[in-house]
């Protein structure tokens, strides 16, 4: 009953609008001059709206085996399936979990604790959102802001994944003892649609030399970030911002004959070295 796929039937609804950055002042708050994005992108989502809760009845369906609130058949179990079925795995940038890309689903599966968290995140002209299922708890949950802020996200995702089924995403900190030396052929400028991320060594926040990395966002109404890059395992360094806190980690791949990686993976997505 509180869902639509045309923005303009907003207009039949009490509803939020989306907050960002103001660009010349990141802190303040200001309305998108966009209330949404084009109607073009709407098969890959970017315009359907709904409350909380007819979230939630989607997410329902999808653990019943495709069945609707009247118990007929909306999706078929095979393909409810197929969604949740590992179609290729992201590359390993947690010590605690293991990511996958099913058919619209992303799927995190979490060391030790045998628990398998089926989820989808979005994010338009102001808002971020995301759908997260635990089968083996028969639980979900729906988490819609209407502020561009990821730390906040994370924030209210990780308490409600820890209060659910007891999922820590607390990261170990890193302990490696690779010199920076060994280290350094991650050096340079990544780009993708959205982020340039540029890596140098300078001085970190603790002494010495350190690898820091400033992620310029192209599209995202997010200030820049700038971060130092502490090593974990192999291509994998944990990220903290100058205040300390801990971001996601960042992945660096695909070394060329001189060892200098290609790529940056980042969020999800893949950045090329310029």
């Amino acid at each position: 009953e509180h869902a639509i796929a045309d923005p303009m039937d907003m207009i039949r609804y009490r509803c939020a609008m989306g907050h960002i950055f103001d660009a010349d002042n990141t802190d303040n708050w200001v309305v998108p001059e966009r209330p949404y994005l084009t109607i073009g992108l709407a098969p890959v989502g970017t315009t359907p709206a709904m409350s909380a809760e007819n979230l939630i009845r989607f997410a329902r369906a999808h653990m019943e085996q495709g069945l609707n609130q009247q118990r007929e058949p909306w999706l078929s179990a095979d393909a409810v399936q197929q969604m949740q079925v590992s179609q290729f795995e992201l590359p390993k940038a947690s010590q605690i979990n293991s990511k996958h890309v099913g058919l619209g689903w992303g799927i995190s599966e979490f060391q030790g604790d045998d628990v398998r968290v089926v989820s989808h995140n979005g994010g338009t002209h102001g808002f971020l959102s995301s759908l997260q299922m635990i089968p083996k708890q028969n639980a979900a949950f729906a988490v819609l802001i209407n502020g561009v802020r990821p730390s906040a996200f994370e924030a209210v995702t990780s308490d409600l994944l820890a209060a659910m089924a007891g999922i820590s995403l607390k990261q170990p900190e890193p302990a490696s003892q690779t010199p920076l030396s060994k280290l350094d052929n991650i050096v340079g400028v990544y780009e993708s649609f959205d982020t340039v991320i540029s890596v140098s060594v300078g001085t970190g926040e603790t002494a010495g030399q350190a690898l820091l990395a400033n992620i310029v966002y192209k599209h995202d109404p997010l200030p820049p970030l700038d971060i130092e890059l502490r090593h974990v395992e192999d291509n994998c360094f944990a990220a903290y911002t100058k205040e300390g806190r801990r971001v996601p980690n960042i992945v660096f791949l695909k070394p060329d004959a001189e060892g200098a990686t290609q790529y940056v993976f980042n969020g999800g997505r893949l950045n090329r070295r310029l």
